[in-house]
């Protein structure tokens, strides 16, 4: 019986969150792992998903410390089929995968150069069911990016409650800023 392993490295900082201006660190590559690097501020949380059944394939998720709800989410996929069994979506999936979330209102999208990388960027709101059966939902914000390099898609995806949306704007925008594969 072959075992399946899902490796998750969590990356969890103990500080909390200042008012003061954050502090980032430089997010490096790690070697036969993750090919990307970007600012991050240093307390908040990072989780870096590999995923062993697709080599090459991984997601990175950053979190403040004093909001749960909001995520900025960095994940790559194959432009097309490839030996290792990478995920493959294109911009146009990528897309629609936003498009179809429930309650989701799109405004026009836009190009932008952001450091080295050209990136398409989507701007949406949404809202978020909080459970089936729960309470009523939570309007949302967003912004997806996407950009290609070397035969892979990595889209930047950032949700918060609409009433912090710019709160965590400039961190989306950092992120964007200093991506880079290498």
């Amino acid at each position: 019986m072959r075992m399946r392993f899902t490796a998750l490295l969590s990356i969890a900082v103990l500080a909390g969150c200042s008012e003061g201006p954050l502090e980032y660190v430089q997010v490096q590559p790690i070697p036969n792992l993750i090919e990307a690097g970007f600012d991050a501020p240093r307390r908040w949380t990072r989780l870096v998903t590999p995923e062993p059944e697709h080599q090459g394939a991984w997601a990175v998720e950053l979190q403040p410390p004093d909001r749960p709800p909001v995520s900025i989410r960095i994940e790559k996929y194959s432009l097309s089929e490839n030996p290792a069994g990478i995920p493959v979506l294109t911009p146009q999936e990528l897309w629609g995968r936003i498009r179809d979330l429930p309650g989701v209102r799109l405004e026009p999208d836009r190009r932008s150069q952001e450091g080295r990388m050209h990136f398409i960027r989507l701007p949406y709101e949404r809202y978020r069911v909080e459970a089936p059966d729960g309470p009523g939902s939570a309007n949302l914000r967003g912004e997806a990016a996407y950009c290609t390099e070397k035969g892979f898609l990595y889209a930047i995806l950032y949700d918060a409650p609409a009433d912090e949306f710019d709160r965590y704007f400039p961190v989306y925008e950092r992120v964007l800023a200093t991506f880079r594969v290498d």
